[in-house]
């Protein structure tokens, strides 16, 4: 389908296209006659999500960070506890207004009172109900005021008692303010509080009856007071839990319902979006009241902006209790690991311990080294003693032994081993200094004793070998006293060292104990100190959220005083829009989705025939076509067709025989044929065209007095009389009813009827026309014609699915043409008709397409004859993609 045709298409539908939309034009006009008038007013409110000041310095921009936070903002001011909170405080305000002002307009005040229940009036409370409770107020600065047992006024100041089940957290969510603010106004640094304790909560002031809800006047935006706030947040309260109570009562039913003021899917309809990429977020809101549109912004901006701060405060508040719990067990955990250190440390006298085994090793060290300095001194003084012994002989020996010699070394030794006992432990203890200075005074008094007791005991000057004696005494006693000197050291020593070994078995494992100890209390100071940066962290986090929840209104919703525009003439214009392309859509669809023939090459793509001819709808609005010339030229195309189909087919000496058939009745058959035989005699070849009369098919054909195309064929086909016969077979052999004589049609008058001619001739089909075998055998009506006078034969054959037909006459054709109507279906009944016929005749017939559309003619013809302006011409060029052609070589 080109472009052109299109064109056409809708040219021929152009009173749809026209009237369709006027219709709908006129409807929408009608329907919006009374618009219904909207106002619409807006805020803008700052965030500092994007750009605000932040605590954590060292973060970055992170663009989908940023992102999520204005979509979570959104999704809150758009959310159905904001949006029911506030139709609840609006329908709150407006019920307690005993007259309307400007903030609602009369009617909406009155609708509103009259459709509350008396129930639901009853529940909000009354001045003189309030009266009790302002008095809690009006009490002097100095005075306290009692409020209930945990909760006083001092000063302006509202306290409360801390119980012993409560935490600063759920202190906080009991009078609706923040962790935060507790904790600057008690400057407290830490979440721990005691039962008993005394926290300032709030400066009582602020809620003093005097304050007032703030609301913005329209003319100077300034604030004006209004509703007592105190009393108004109590009867707000009350319908909360009214309405939340149940899902039956009044109130839940109003803000679930379609209500266009107090409605959460009204409310909801706000229209929220970020102006661009920065901090400020825009929010619009229409209505259909201006006073309740900017009450219902100024409401939903208080509570959304008193949420969104819960929801982040109560969040980073979660996280610091978190991190406190654990940095409470950390710190437990801690001080337990130290006080089992410390108590190890008390229970084994230690004081450093790594100190104290190095020390410990030294001394061992330095005892195991004086022992084996004493123990040479020992064995060597005891081989000199014995060989000294010897040189003195018997007698020396024996006095060497006497009783005071015998004490004083004995005396000498045990005090040696006290020196050397206290030289060993190195005591600083003064008192035991002196005393150490003692012992050596007196060693020192006991080697002179010695020294006496030798002289005098000697009276011999020499020993048995002749050697003096006096050296003899003088070797002996130094010797003696090295002797006991160094057996005392070395008593002294190994009982020393046999206290090292037993303290080395009780000391070596305190070491891998202590160890153990001191591993635990790092593991617990590390996992200490990482959760107190973890929660320096979270109340650097707190306090940063709550500084970007910080939300202000910087432009306030204002009082609209015009109406919107309303959407009538642009309903008008869809209206008409929409009737325009949907007759568009509907004419081109149901164009694609026609089944029927309507052009020739369908027909022979469904007949599987060679086309021979086609022939155009007669109707007015075809005129400005040159039809009789398209017609007679169709025609003389077809009789060429015929004839050039005959000489290939022909092989007798006698007239053609031509059959003229279709598939159904109704098809212009007659009209058709008798314009062939018509243009056969103009070429200059009698032909004679059989028509017949049937009462079986009385409406299948035309009387050749008023030969006609198909009655179907719009206006083509002329009005035929059914044909009466009379009950009885012979009557219905002889006699045919006369038929009124027609009226002349519009198609008549563009294209006159075919001429009566003495060659047309009819015939009857009676129950034995199926056994006709020759044109003879015919039962003619009027006259019976001579065949071999005629070159040509034209017989019109009944609709060849609804009644019988002669086989063996059938057979006997030279040529078949089947002619089929353009506006009907090819239905498989045609196939299987055409598949019978064409099994009978010698050659396949051709096919004739009647009634089609002018535009199709252009196929076969070029480009149809027509009174066309010069503009008219250019634009077909155009749309034809046919700008250069002319209509000639020059």
């Amino acid at each position: 389908m080109n472009l052109v045709r299109i064109l056409k298409l809708f040219q021929r539908n152009i009173p749809l296209l026209i009237g369709v939309p006027v219709v709908l034009v006129a409807i929408a006009k009608f329907l919006t006659r009374n618009p219904t008038l909207k106002y619409e007013s807006e805020t803008t409110i700052y965030t500092g999500l994007a750009s605000g000041y932040t605590l954590e310095q060292s973060k970055g921009f992170n663009l989908f960070a940023t992102n999520n936070a204005f979509d979570n903002l959104i999704n809150i001011i758009k959310s159905r506890e904001v949006a029911s909170e506030t139709a609840i405080r609006l329908f709150t305000r407006y019920l307690m207004m005993e007259k309307p002002d400007n903030s609602i307009l009369k009617t909406n005040w009155e609708n509103l009172q009259k459709k509350t229940p008396g129930y639901i009036k009853a529940l909000l409370l009354k001045k003189g109900q309030m009266e009790a409770h302002n008095q809690r107020y009006n009490q002097q600065n100095n005075d306290t005021l009692f409020l209930n047992n945990n909760d006083f006024v001092i000063d302006d100041k509202l306290f409360h008692i801390v119980k012993p089940d409560e935490t600063i957290f759920t202190i906080a969510k009991l009078y609706s303010v923040s962790v935060s603010e507790i904790l600057n106004l008690n400057n407290l640094t830490t979440y721990y509080v005691n039962p008993g304790n005394k926290l300032i909560i709030k400066d009582a002031s602020e809620g003093t009856p005097e304050e007032k809800i703030q609301l913005f006047d329209s003319a100077n935006i300034k604030p004006k007071r209004d509703v007592n706030k105190d009393l108004f947040e109590k009867n707000v309260q009350r319908l909360m839990q009214y309405a939340y109570a149940n899902d039956t009562n009044y109130i839940y039913g109003l803000l679930n319902s379609g209500n266009p003021y107090y409605g959460i899917k009204a409310i909801q309809s706000v229209s929220v979006r970020r102006v661009q990429s920065s901090d400020l977020v825009n929010i619009k809101y229409t209505s259909f009241d201006p006073g309740i549109c900017q009450q219902t912004l100024i409401y939903l901006t208080e509570v959304f902006i008193r949420k969104f701060k819960a929801v982040n405060e109560n969040q980073s508040d979660a996280v610091v209790r978190y991190f406190i719990n654990e940095v409470n067990k950390a710190a437990v955990r801690l001080r337990q690991a130290e006080d089992r250190l410390l108590e190890f440390n008390k229970t084994n006298n230690i004081i450093n311990y790594y100190e104290q085994s190095k020390a410990v090793a030294n001394m061992k060290e330095e005892l195991d080294q004086k022992y084996n300095e004493s123990r040479v001194n020992y064995e060597a003084a005891a081989a000199v003693l014995q060989k000294l012994e010897e040189k003195m002989g018997v007698q020396g020996q024996i006095q060497l032994k006497t009783d005071q010699i015998v004490k004083a070394r004995n005396r000498l030794s045990e005090i040696t081993a006290n020196i050397t006992l206290t030289e060993v432990y190195n005591d600083p203890d003064p008192k035991n200094r002196a005393k150490l200075e003692e012992l050596k005074a007196e060693a020192n008094k006991l080697k002179k004793q010695l020294e006496d007791y030798v002289s005098q005991l000697y009276n011999f000057t020499n020993t048995v070998e002749g050697l003096p004696l006096n050296d003899l005494l003088q070797q002996w006693l130094a010797n003696v006293i090295k002797y006991e000197e160094s057996r005392a050291t070395m008593e002294v020593l190994a009982q020393r060292i046999r206290e090292f070994y037993e303290y080395y078995k009780t000391f070596a494992p305190l070491g891998a104990t202590q160890k153990r100890i001191e591993r635990e209390i790092s593991v617990a100071e590390q996992e200490y100190l990482s959760l107190l940066h973890s929660l320096n962290l979270s109340k650097l986090k707190q306090q940063d959220i709550e500084l970007s929840s910080n939300i202000k209104a910087v432009d306030p919703p204002y009082y609209p005083l015009k109406p919107l525009k309303g959407k009538e003439g642009i309903l008008v214009i869809v209206a008409g829009l929409f009737g325009f392309i949907f007759v568009i859509f509907l004419i081109l669809a149901l164009e694609y989705l026609d089944n029927t023939i309507r052009t020739a090459d369908r027909l022979e793509e469904l007949s599987k025939l060679k086309l021979a001819g086609i022939f155009p709808r007669i109707i007015p609005r075809y005129t400005s076509y040159n039809l009789p010339f398209i017609a007679n030229r169709l025609i003389e195309l077809t009789v060429h067709n015929i004839r050039l189909n005959v000489r290939q087919n022909i092989k007798h000496g006698g007239p053609a025989l031509v059959i003229l058939f279709s598939s159904l009745k109704k098809e212009g058959k007659t009209y058709i044929g008798a314009r062939l035989a018509e243009k056969f005699r103009e070429f200059g070849e009698r032909t004679a065209f059989l028509t017949f009369v049937s009462s079986n098919a009385p409406d299948d054909n035309d009387w050749l007095t008023n030969i006609g195309e198909d009655p179907t064929i719009n206006e083509n086909a002329p009005q035929q009389e059914d044909l009466r016969r009379k009950n009885t077979k012979a009557q219905k052999d002889t006699r045919i009813k006369r038929r009124k004589k027609p009226r002349k049609t519009s198609a008549e008058k563009i294209i006159p009827m075919p001429a009566a001619h003495e060659d047309n001739f009819r015939y009857m089909t009676d129950n034995a026309f199926p056994e006709v075998t020759t044109l003879n055998d015919l039962n003619y009506l009027e006259r019976r014609p001579v065949f071999s006078d005629y070159k040509f034969i034209l017989l019109e054959l009944p609709g060849t699915i609804y009644y019988p037909y002669p086989i063996e006459l059938v057979s006997q054709a030279d040529s078949a043409l089947m002619i089929t109507r353009s506006n009907r279906t090819w239905k498989k009944a045609d196939t299987i008709a055409l598949f019978t016929i064409v099994k009978i005749l010698k050659e396949k017939p051709i096919a004739f397409l009647n009634g089609v559309e002018i535009e199709e003619l252009e196929n076969i013809l070029g480009e149809l004859p027509r009174r066309r302006s010069r503009l008219r011409r250019v634009i077909r060029k155009i749309f034809t993609l046919q700008v250069r052609d002319r209509a000639s070589i020059s």
